[in-house]
């Protein structure tokens, strides 16, 4: 059924850098996919590719899709695509992100061929109505700092995520403009992307912050869980775990204690839509709650591939949802429609009517 697969990398430049503790970035470094049937049928895919994450390069992830095209080729369904996934999981934990394009690309491709919505494919709830977001302020210098706080404030967000370095002063200093520009905050967290290596100096840094927040990302150096529970405890906070929840199978350590815990569900982090619901669905069985995080410079394609987890877990665990910066952040977002939060942080799907189109109902415009 599936004749070419091509994959690219998709380079575009930010409107404005993003700063966290473990990188600047002022491009987009994502890869894209098209599977195309013999038929003549298209379908569209994405993922990021993050050395700090995953362990992945563009240079890997486009590797590792050369070698995987000839059994990819041998896949002419949804069921054949499910029985591959399993019996390759070794493989796609090496490779998420990429794997995750080429996945994406298939589900689009295999949902446009039955002439269905991929939610309707997946047999999952219907995308539909308004998605909430969480503004992200970036490790940025006060001055920068502020100006991201203004625009935030006028637009109306009540949800934040705010970056930290682990340099007390600076984290100090980014946290008296917050007070100062945003007045009223209904839930906040921090990321400290594994800035500290010491459970002591995280400790002291933490609880220095003097200002309620519900909890902080990957404190510590990642997958040190032991060490994270207990900052958890002292601190008297959650954990979230991001660069320190890639797969299913880590799931058996948290059920443990699923109170100190939240997980960031980001799909290209974790392999693909297929690997994220099941994780998703196991997670709010066991009453571990999860964000559905995102990576920076991700296009539309992913912010709507998301949304099919989000539109699963409504009024369940799912505590926040991060991303649909779109045009915002990207100098121009390659994918139509353009999936960008607007007044309040609020993404209102209502126009695009994705239950009635195809795949993802996503079309790539202008790709460079």
């Amino acid at each position: 059924m599936i004749r070419s697969l091509h994959a690219r990398p998709l380079r575009l430049p930010f409107r404005q850098r993003f700063t966290h503790a473990a990188q600047i970035r002022h491009t987009t470094e994502t890869i894209w996919v098209e599977a195309v049937s013999d038929a003549g049928c298209r379908g569209i895919g994405e993922g990021c590719p993050r050395r700090y994450v995953t362990g992945e390069t563009l240079e890997s992830a486009l590797e590792f899709i050369r070698d995987i095209e000839p059994q990819v080729r041998q896949l002419n369904d949804f069921s054949t695509l499910c029985r591959w996934v399993t019996s390759n999981s070794l493989r796609i934990d090496r490779h998420p992100a990429a794997w995750c394009a080429v996945e994406l690309a298939l589900l689009d491709l295999f949902a446009r061929h039955e002439n269905q919505s991929i939610e309707r494919l997946l047999k999952r709830p219907a995308v539909h109505g308004i998605f909430n977001y969480t503004a992200v302020l970036g490790a940025e210098p006060p001055d920068v700092f502020s100006v991201q706080c203004q625009r935030y404030r006028d637009l109306g967000f009540r949800h934040f995520k705010i970056k930290l370095t682990g340099v007390d002063h600076d984290d100090r200093n980014r946290m008296a403009a917050f007070r100062d520009h945003i007045n009223q905050v209904d839930s906040l967290r921090f990321d400290a992307n594994n800035a500290w290596h010491d459970l002591n100096a995280a400790t002291h840094a933490l609880q220095a912050l003097a200002f309620p927040y519900l909890a902080v990302e990957e404190p510590l150096n990642s997958r040190n869980y032991d060490d994270l529970r207990q900052l958890a405890q002292t601190v008297g906070t959650r954990i979230i775990l991001d660069e320190s929840f890639l797969r299913f199978e880590q799931l058996e350590y948290l059920l443990r204690a699923p109170s100190r815990w939240i997980l960031n569900l980001r799909i290209s982090k974790l392999g693909g839509l297929i690997r994220s619901l099941a994780i998703a669905d196991r997670a709010a069985a066991a009453g571990i709650p999860f964000i559905i995080g995102c990576q920076v410079g991700e296009t539309s394609l992913l912010t709507r591939a998301a949304l099919t987890v989000a539109a699963g877990h409504r009024g369940d665990n799912l505590l926040g949802q991060e991303g649909a910066f779109g045009s915002l952040l990207l100098e121009r977002d390659p994918f139509a429609p353009c999936l960008t939060f607007t007044q309040g942080g609020e993404l209102d799907t209502s126009s695009w009517d994705f239950p009635r189109r195809h795949g993802f109902g996503m079309a790539p415009i202008n790709l460079p």
